[in-house]
């Protein structure tokens, strides 16, 4: 069948031929006679000296007809004929292949390139990788050794060619671009995959640097990019011909697409647009993101397109509010817009090209769209919004269940209601083209497939979208590195995706916008996989969609992209559900949980079986991190978002494909004091109240069972206290919390206020304390909770009750109530909307900010009914907790309930116990409620890894006994005492409270020393200081300060010794009362 070549190559390639064979019309200038000896044959560039970089400017020349001067024109007149012509050119790059350094490469070229191979080539497993061609068109074997070849400029040794690679004279030498792992003897595969939307290719000499590069345009299916003639500077369109001369190929027509006289991205200023078709097709263009082809708004191109500033433009899209079941209502003011230009050519036969489209922004100077990558997906507004058919909207078929009573409306957030938005499957997938700016240039686009993401957070004004590149669309991969700094285990940039999503914020979206994210980085160090993500703001057709993070997506293909391990040889779990591979592997995974749930685990061998088959520190690190976060959407009331996964065949690819199943970690959104919730606040004790209900999937019995084996025991001890330690120190997390603060606090304010969430930003400042304050109140508590696992209970004192008895509460709500001094009974008549539309109210009483508190209650129902329980009070206009607990669920029995929470909220005296009982209908008793500030002892020196020295000279040493016991070791003497400092760091001090220090000294000299609580390595912010004497009997000291601000890395420190000798410091002790 006849191949096509568009108008725009064909052009191309007759300006070339019209210039390259010669151009003698010199202009008088450049005629000017000068003296033979100012002329430097071969220097183009005037440089002083003749190199490859004298060949750009030539070639651009003789493509331009602009570019060099007078002096410059004769330098490259080779053949002293009066022309430059294609012959100049070739001389030249003779003269070079014959020089040393980069010019003895000049002729290794990149001869031919093909980014979307079907038939082209097969390597030796059958498959068929992109590829690169490398032609040697000079008449000597090349050493290539170490030359890289890479599609990225970051990074231009993707690929080395191994030591001892050479290649013939006039010989080609083929390279896969396909991430094949175990290629055959004789073939060269790259670690990278080549965009058939076009990139640029590199070759590079890793001491002289690039020797060619070629940058590709959009290529059709086996179709190749290729210098013709062969091994000429003339690149177009070609049938292929790998390891074989391009002279035997053919040109090849490309499908005609409209020229653009601007790509798509940022500008300061308004402009003209062209649109080009340099045959006699017609351009058909739309500015609304539909498809121009199909659009009932398309317009036929007659001249240019004025690109402007339309932010000021009527609001469409974002004006529309059947979105969400919630509270919302359109923006207020225009948002930020930009131009989206979809274009097409049409043939007279009425037949069509590809889409082109590209998305301009003018005067857009806001930090954000600089800082962040910025995607514009465009597509059929329909596609989103039509009632009916829109994956964006609730629909009409949903307002029409509810209208009819054939539906009753859940929660707003349920996933369950059937709105359009909660559809999923690949019905629910709808095209739109994606562009990536980076720095106000495009980087990246393409065609793909485009779904709502999420569960609970599809109810959200502001959606997560998740993007899939398919061949019906474009490219089976996005090609493009959408996070930057990702890497495998290799250290390869991970720049190829099947899939990404655009993350909301998830159940975070209307607080911090980043919780999961954020814990999920402070924990990439460990034996876990986590999710990696990438800032970005949105535009959806043309109107600002407000911040997301750009996030991987965790499946098979995330294993191989990481791993290198094959994706069909992987299964993976999710949830309780086989989402890939094995199904025999899932059962065996589910028999292995129940057996080790049970089996004798003091038995080494029964401890060896898990071994072998789980990934201990990957499980390890799992219970510890979600415990430690108190995520309640995890194995708290239920099993949630955890994954597993495994090779399915074990090999020896790398040491993650041993077979042994390893955990992923996903979706923290609801932890760390989220939304004041019990289960979530730093008082929780989620470790030692983990779901062990039935599950075939319930990873927790088998936890709880290996605490029986010493090894294990011993393990998660030590692995606990580290990430304690290191991961969530308090002055890390408040380091990093303050960087995400300053990056993303303006686009987020920004986005709440475009989906009406003014109220989040009124709170934000105080949201971001309270995770702050979570991670600061969260280590003495999750130590105590380590502790209790152990078996080591602390003494809890208990101060009196601070709540009024049941007699003297109130109530609302269409309800009738009794109550005595210890017992308030309430029969609901009816079920609400809301749970608080029938609700019991304490009297007032005092909360105190830092302090800890329980909250202790009896409750019962007639009929198995649930209930919230808050404690609030009222600022100005809203109504803020400090503690909050919904879904209790209650049954005819009575139980006692119990939370623990640390207040960050101001001191206050109106605070108020408020249960509410809207959701069910039925006889509520409460008995016996309490609440109680409570106080314990938390030792601080706890650790032995915190234990370091500071020695001038190494003239001392440090040995450390036991975690409260030392031994400095002096070996000179030293003109300061500073000289030599044993301390421990990581000391987190609450202002406002007293700390009792305690230890017992002894040396075998008299010495003085002194002992200080600072800063850790501030010498000069002292928060106390005794001076103390040290003798040849043991001698304690014991005194107390008071911090009189919060520090989260502060370090005791003991500075000795005016004489040389061994000083024994033991019994250390830091005691705080909370």
């Amino acid at each position: 069948m006849k191949k096509r070549i568009s108008a725009a190559v064909i052009a191309l390639a007759v300006v070339s031929q019209q210039i390259s064979p010669c151009i003698s019309q010199v202009s008088a200038d450049y005629a000017a006679p000068i003296s033979a000896s100012s002329v430097s044959v071969g220097d183009v560039n005037a440089d002083g000296k003749v190199s490859m970089d004298d060949l750009v400017p030539l070639r651009d020349y003789l493509m331009t007809g602009n570019g060099i001067s007078a002096d410059s024109w004769r330098n490259s007149d080779m053949n002293s004929d009066g022309s430059l012509d294609i012959y100049d050119l070739v001389i030249l790059r003779k003269m070079l292949s014959d020089n040393i350094g980069i010019e003895n490469y000049s002729g290794l070229l990149i001869n031919e390139v093909c980014t979307s191979a079907k038939e082209s080539v097969k390597d030796a497993a059958g498959e068929s990788p992109d590829w690169i061609e490398i032609y040697n068109s000079s008449d000597k074997v090349m050493d290539i050794s170490g030359i890289g070849l890479s599609d990225g400029a970051k990074n231009k040794f993707k690929f080395k060619f191994p030591e001892g690679t050479k290649i013939a004279a006039d010989s080609y030498m083929l390279v896969y671009c396909d991430d094949a792992v175990n290629a055959s003897e004789g073939e060269y595969h790259a670690a990278f995959k080549l965009s058939s939307t076009g990139e640029t290719v590199y070759l590079t000499h890793p001491e002289y640097g690039e020797i060619d590069s070629v940058t590709v345009p959009e290529l059709d299916e086996d179709v190749t990019y290729g210098r013709y003639k062969n091994g000429s500077d003339n690149f177009t369109y070609l049938t292929y011909t790998p390891c074989k001369t391009n002279d035997t190929a053919s040109i090849v027509e490309q499908t005609e697409k409209p020229l653009f006289s601007a790509e798509g991205g940022f500008y300061d200023n308004e402009f003209s647009l062209q649109l080009i078709s340099t045959s006699e097709s017609v351009i058909l263009y739309t500015t609304d993101g539909s498809d121009p082809r199909t659009s009932d708004s398309v317009k036929k191109y007659a001249g240019t397109i004025r690109i402007y500033n339309n932010t000021n433009d009527k609001n469409i899209y974002s004006a529309i509010t059947d979105i969400t079941l919630g509270d919302y209502s359109a923006p207020k003011n225009p948002v930020d817009k930009g131009i989206v230009i979809r274009a097409v050519c049409r043939k007279a036969d009425g037949t069509f090209g590809d889409v082109v489209t590209n998305t301009y922004f003018v005067g857009k100077n806001k930090p954000y769209y600089s800082d962040f990558k910025v995607v514009s997906l465009s597509t059929d507004s329909s596609n989103l919004f039509d009632e009916n058919t829109g994956i964006y909207v609730v629909g009409k078929n949903f307002h029409n269940l509810v209208a009819s009573g054939q539906f009753v409306l859940k929660d707003n957030n349920d996933a369950s209601n059937p709105t359009n938005y909660n559809q999923s499957g690949s019905e629910n997938e709808i095209p739109v083209n994606i562009q990536v700016f980076e720095k106000g240039k495009l980087a990246y686009t393409g065609d793909v497939g485009a779904r709502i993401s999420g569960n609970w957070s599809r109810g959200y004004a502001q959606k997560s979208i998740r993007l899939y590149a398919r061949s019906e669309y474009g490219d089976s991969d996005m090609k493009y590195e959408f996070i930057e700094g990702l890497e495998d285990i290799n250290g390869n940039s991970i720049d190829k995706f099947d899939k990404v999503t655009l993350r909301n914020g998830g159940t975070d979206n209307q607080l911090l916008h980043f919780r999961d994210l954020f814990i999920q980085e402070l924990c990439a160090d460990r034996a876990m996989d986590i999710q990696a993500g990438e800032p970005c703001t949105l535009f959806i057709d043309g109107e600002f969609w407000g911040f997301y993070f750009i996030r991987e997506k965790q499946d098979t293909d995330y294993v191989e992209s990481h791993y290198g391990i094959d994706k069909n040889n992987v299964t993976f779990i999710k949830n309780g559900e086989l989402d890939d591979g094995s199904s025999a592997l899932d059962r065996e995974y589910r028999d292995l949980l129940k057996w080790a749930a049970t089996a004798d685990m003091t038995n080494d061998s029964n401890y060896k079986k898990v071994c072998d088959s789980i990934d201990i520190q990957s499980f390890i690190d799992m219970v510890t991190i979600e415990t430690y976060i108190n995520n309640t959407d995890w194995a708290t009331d239920y099993m949630n978002n955890w994954i597993s996964w495994r090779a399915t065949t074990p090999d020896d690819t790398c040491d993650y494909s041993d077979g042994k199943w390893r955990y992923m970690l996903y979706d923290l959104d609801f932890s760390a004091d989220y939304f004041d919730d019990a289960r979530t606040l730093a008082g929780f004790d989620t470790l030692n109240n983990m779901f062990t209900g039935s599950n075939p999937y319930n990873f927790v019995p088998m936890f709880y069972n290996l605490m029986n084996n010493e090894t294990f025991s011993k393990h998660f001890f030590e692995s606990y206290t580290e990430i304690m330690r290191v991961n969530f120190a308090p002055y890390k997390v408040s380091k990093k919390l303050d960087e995400y603060v300053a990056k993303y606090k303006d686009v987020i304010t920004e986005t709440n206020t475009r989906f009406s969430q003014e109220w989040v930003n009124t709170n934000y400042d105080k949201e971001i304390e309270t995770f702050r304050q979570y991670f600061i109140n969260r280590r003495n508590l999750a130590k105590m909770y380590l502790d209790k696992l152990y078996g080591k209970e602390y003494e809890m004192n208990y101060g009196p009750d601070i709540l009024s008895d049941e007699s003297k509460w109130s109530f609302y709500g269409e309800a009738s109530a009794s109550k005595t001094n210890n017992e308030f009974k309430i029969t609901t008549h009816k079920e609400c909307k809301n749970s608080w539309d029938i609700q019991s109210q304490s009297q007032q009483f005092t909360i105190e900010k830092g302090r800890t508190y329980t909250v202790t209650f009896e409750a019962a129902c007639s009929t198995s009914k649930t209930i919230g329980v808050t404690i609030n009070h009222n600022v100005g206009t809203s109504w803020p907790s400090c503690f909050s607990k919904s879904g209790i669920a209650l049954t005819p029995q009575f139980r006692e309930y119990s939370y623990t929470f640390v207040s960050g909220h101001d001191s206050a005296s109106d605070w108020r116990l408020c249960i509410d009982y809207g959701k069910g209908i039925g006889e509520y008793t409460i008995r016996n409620a309490s609440i109680k500030m409570i106080s314990y002892d938390t030792e601080l020196i706890n650790e032995v890894g915190q234990w370091q020295l500071n020695a001038s000279d190494d003239n001392a040493d440090l040995s450390v006994d036991s975690v409260n016991s030392i031994t400095v070791n002096t070996h000179s003497i030293s003109d300061s005492s500073l000289e030599v400092e044993a301390f421990y760091s990581g000391l987190v001090l609450d202002a406002g409270k007293t700390y009792t220090v305690s230890f017992t000294v002894k040396s075998d000299s008299n010495s003085d020393a002194v002992v200080k609580l600072q800063k850790n390595f501030d010498y000069y912010d002292i928060y106390h200081q005794e001076n103390i004497s040290i003798g040849t009997t043991p001698r304690t000291y014991k005194f107390a300060f008071k911090a009189n601000e919060q520090c989260m890395d502060a370090s005791i420190c003991f500075d000795c010794v005016d004489s040389a000798g061994t000083v024994e410091i033991s019994d250390i002790s830091i005691i705080c009362t909370n």
